[in-house]
């Protein structure tokens, strides 16, 4: 259990989010305060959990084959194939990575025309304020948002 610090004493992170009086063996309790919307607790709807298939389908609209997809998700090639295999859904950060990528890609098919075309330009590694945009950038958050700004900018004719 990750416990917190304070200066007075210790605090487990239990009874960080849930009142004291919860705590205990009381599970009946528990169970009715965890399964009550609260504000400490994550909504799961705000992620779209995709499957493999889903996947499969988006990538064979792009230049980019499955396994380079899986490079830019942060997955090794192993892993995507035992997810190609049973069509296994992606855990919610693997999920969230996904989302963002093809908001990227979807907004690199409003800027170019086609998938191809904006697959092409990355491939390219065209000129940017930071130098060039290089493939890699698509493997963490912040790159995607870099090649999105850079997106922006060529739809306003700001050219870097």
């Amino acid at each position: 259990m990750a416990i917190m610090k304070t200066s007075s004493d210790t605090i487990h992170l239990q009874e960080f989010i849930l009142p004291k009086n919860t705590l205990g063996n009381n599970s009946k309790k528990t169970d009715t305060i965890l399964n009550t919307k609260s504000t400490f607790l994550p909504n799961e709807n705000l992620v779209t959990i995709f499957t493999y298939k889903q996947l499969e389908k988006f990538a064979k609209q792009t230049s980019f084959d499955i396994m380079q997809w899986a490079y830019f998700i942060g997955i090794s090639p192993r892993t995507m194939h035992r997810y190609s295999l049973e069509n296994k859904k992606f855990d919610s950060l693997q999920s969230e990575r996904i989302e963002q990528l093809i908001h990227l890609f979807e907004h690199g098919k409003e800027v170019f025309g086609k998938y191809d075309i904006f697959c092409n330009w990355l491939l390219s590694e065209p000129p940017c304020i930071n130098g060039t945009i290089q493939l890699q950038w698509l493997c963490s958050f912040k790159g995607t948002q870099m090649i999105d700004s850079q997106l922006g900018r060529i739809e306003h004719g700001v050219y870097a």
